[in-house]
């Protein structure tokens, strides 16, 4: 990019892009991404869930089809009752809605009650089974390796993506027993450590 006659006849461009987008470049770049769980979207099928919901529950209702009594069905009643729902979801995962238990981390507060489970449940089997003598920090920066329960397998972890070789990182890219025996065991990689643009931090 940087021999481009582009980059090299617009010094303000440059100057720009440098302050503004390279200052942030791991939060965009694929270079820093290359381990996150990457999917592409194939089907259509959260468009058609959505048009099975407005025919089954909204047009239904009335006799009129025309296109004009559609559009005025979603805009006064779809979308509204939507955004209902949507508002309704996200109020229950505030601390005013409802006052999450003490044994609960910190951390977790605030979060989809999937993600709270997910990781407390290996949090617990992390504290029960593991101790420091499992974890080895590598030479390579942020990365370590774990022992497994028995003692048969190792999993390397890289903290700064973060990523485990384990089989539950990989199918739920979700924090495992082995990075949660890391947020308990190593100073300095707590869950609060990880690079902000991970989980919704």
């Amino acid at each position: 990019m940087k021999l481009t006659d582009a980059w090299l006849r617009n010094p303000k461009a440059q100057q720009y892009f440098i302050r503004t987008w390279l200052s942030v470049a791991e939060k965009w770049t694929n270079r820093f991404f290359k381990d996150e769980f990457d999917i592409k979207i194939s089907t259509n099928n959260g468009v058609e869930t959505q048009n099975k919901v407005i025919k089954s529950s909204y047009l239904k209702l009335t006799s009129d089809k025309s296109l004009n009594s559609t559009i005025e069905t979603i805009i006064d009643q779809f979308l509204p009752e939507s955004l209902k729902k949507y508002n309704l979801k996200n109020l229950k995962l505030t601390g005013e809605y409802k006052k999450m238990s003490d044994v609960i981390p910190k951390f977790l507060h605030r979060r989809p009650e999937p993600f709270v489970k997910h990781i407390y449940n290996r949090l617990s089997t992390a504290q029960n089974i593991y101790s420091e003598n499992k974890i080895k920090k590598l030479e390579l920066e942020h990365t370590f390796h774990v022992k497994s329960e028995d003692g048969t397998c190792v999993y390397t972890i890289n903290f700064q993506i973060p990523n485990c070789t384990c089989i539950d990182y990989i199918k739920f890219h979700w924090p495992c027993k082995h990075l949660c025996a890391i947020f308990l065991y190593v100073p300095g990689y707590s869950f609060d450590d990880l690079p902000v643009h991970i989980f919704g931090k």
